[in-house]
């Protein structure tokens, strides 16, 4: 989809899938909500400079959703992160496609997907710290910090991902140009973003927050549903992107996988109609990604979902 928007606009030499626009555009985006959580946060006396700060952006988080601060700043920080990863990745797969190994390792959506996954790691450590300040009584204690249990996941998600990137290079080096998703360092980042939705949705469920407690709980326990089926499907970005170099047969084996692990815990999680509700919104988010004409392998498993959804619904 990419590759056909930059053919379209005429861009495909490298100058839009070059720009540092996006980026720069969402690093603006989160200053400024950071500094409005930052205003809305209630300042404390026992704030000290800087990890005070991060108390009083927690504590605008609070106001705002109702969830407690070191989780409402691990979530929030970890999907933002996310997004930025998914830009920088989805504009890198279209270079690659279109034109190839690239010169340098720090272009615009190598920036963005490092960026990306430094701040899925960042959350975990953000979460911890403000857990600690908090006085938050669940959890690993180690060297003076308490780490909630859901923090644990999250780093090590965090960890594994930022890690494939530096081998992903010598990996590069060493083997050259590989276009498939499928190769050990890729799936190193690809998987530790991919399951930051789960990592969130874990996180809700330390802090014993349920769908039912708000519309805030509501709209977040529904968001990391839907990441987590998404987290479950990105290694079939290797037949979605129409360049796959493994054979097609592996494809409804990793539907089969997906919806057998995700419907099943959507429905368990958020009760009767919610597995048939996300597949549904996963379905339309599909239509409106991937277009017409992708490529010599066209895939619509976003459709095939629903199928599985009505038997897990049954």
């Amino acid at each position: 989809m990419l590759v056909l928007a930059t053919e379209a606009s005429g861009t495909l030499g490298g100058s839009a899938l070059a720009s540092w626009t996006p980026i720069t555009t969402l690093l603006v985006a989160y200053a400024v909500v950071v500094a409005l959580l930052w205003w809305r946060g209630e300042p404390a006396d026992g704030d000290k400079a800087p990890l005070g700060a991060l108390q009083r952006i927690g504590r605008g988080l609070t106001g705002t959703t109702g969830i407690p601060g070191w989780a409402a700043i691990a979530i929030g920080q970890s999907l933002f992160a996310l997004l930025v990863a998914g830009v920088g990745f989805y504009s890198d797969v279209a270079w690659h496609i279109a034109l190839g190994r690239d010169e340098q390792l720090f272009t615009a959506p190598h920036a963005g997907i490092l960026l990306g996954l430094l701040g899925i790691l960042s959350a975990a450590v953000f979460g911890t710290i403000v857990a600690t300040l908090d006085g938050w009584d669940r959890g690993w204690r180690v060297a003076g910090f308490r780490v909630p249990w859901s923090m644990l996941p999250l780093g090590a998600l965090g960890i594994g991902a930022v890690s494939g990137f530096p081998m992903d290079e010598v990996w590069h080096q060493a083997f050259g140009v590989d276009v498939t998703m499928w190769s050990p360092t890729h799936m190193l980042m690809i998987m530790g973003a991919s399951f930051t939705g789960l990592a969130g949705w874990l996180v809700l469920a330390d802090t014993g927050i349920r769908p039912s407690h708000s519309r805030w709980a509501a709209f977040l326990h529904g968001l990391a549903a839907w990441l987590t089926l998404q987290g479950l499907v990105a290694g079939q970005g290797e037949f979605s992107f129409g360049v796959p170099q493994f054979a097609q047969v592996f494809q409804p084996m990793l539907i089969s996988l997906a919806a057998g692990i995700g419907l099943v815990a959507i429905r368990l999680v958020l009760g009767p109609g919610r597995a048939l509700l996300i597949t549904v919104v996963y379905a339309l988010t599909q239509v409106v990604q991937l277009g017409p004409g992708d490529g010599p392998v066209e895939t619509r498993h976003g459709a095939t979902f629903l199928a599985s959804a009505l038997v897990v619904e049954a």
